[in-house]
C-alpha cells in the first residue's frame, strides 16, 4: 500500500461472510460517529439490505446516520462520485473510508484514493483507509496482506499488526 501522509492509517478486516462483515463494521462505525469522523464507503458489492436489517436490530445511538450512509455499491470506473463525496469530507472532520471487494477491486480503490489524496490531503485530517476481504476469496495468503497494514479492525475493535 502506498502511504500518503503520516495522518493516514491503513486498516485491514477479514471476514467470513456478509453478515459477518456487517456485524463486524457497525460498531466500529457507531464509535467513529460518536467520535465526529465522517465516514464513506467504496464498496464492490451492495450491503444496504444487511446494514438494514441489523441496524433495525441493534439499539444503536447513530442508527439513522449509520443508515443514510452509502451501504450500495460503488464503480470505481466513475470515481468522480467518490471524489466529490471525498472533497466535502476531508474539508470539514477526521474521515474513514471502508473499502470492500475482492483483492483486484480493493487494489484498484486503493490506486485510484492515493492518487486523490496525494492531490487533496493538505488539511491533515485524519484518515483511516479500511480495506475487507472475504476470506474465501483470498487468492494471496493472509499474512502476505496484513503486513501490508499498520492495524487490523476485527470483532473487538482496532488492533496493531504486531500483536498478531
Amino acid at each position: 500500500m502506498d502511504c500518503v501522509g503520516d495522518n493516514i492509517k491503513r486498516l485491514c478486516s477479514f471476514y467470513a461472510n456478509e453478515w459477518h462483515l456487517s456485524v463486524m463494521l457497525l460498531p466500529y462505525v457507531n464509535e467513529q460517529i460518536n467520535k465526529d469522523v465522517k465516514i464513506t464507503t467504496i464498496l464492490k458489492d451492495e450491503a444496504e439490505e444487511n446494514i438494514n436489517i441489523l441496524v433495525k436490530k441493534l439499539n444503536l445511538k447513530n442508527a439513522q446516520k449509520i443508515l443514510d450512509l452509502n451501504w450500495k455499491k460503488n464503480n470505481i470506473n466513475k470515481f468522480e462520485t467518490i471524489e466529490k463525496e471525498l472533497n466535502d469530507l476531508l474539508n470539514n472532520n477526521d474521515v474513514t473510508i471502508i473499502i470492500n471487494g475482492d483483492e483486484k477491486y480493493i487494489e484498484n480503490a486503493n490506486k485510484l484514493l492515493n492518487k486523490y489524496l496525494l492531490k487533496n490531503n493538505k488539511n491533515n485530517k485524519i484518515i483511516k483507509i479500511i480495506d475487507c476481504y472475504d476470506i474465501a476469496k483470498l487468492e494471496n495468503d493472509m499474512d502476505n496482506i496484513i503486513y501490508k497494514y499498520d492495524a487490523i479492525l476485527n470483532t473487538s475493535g482496532e488492533k496493531n499488526v504486531i500483536d498478531f
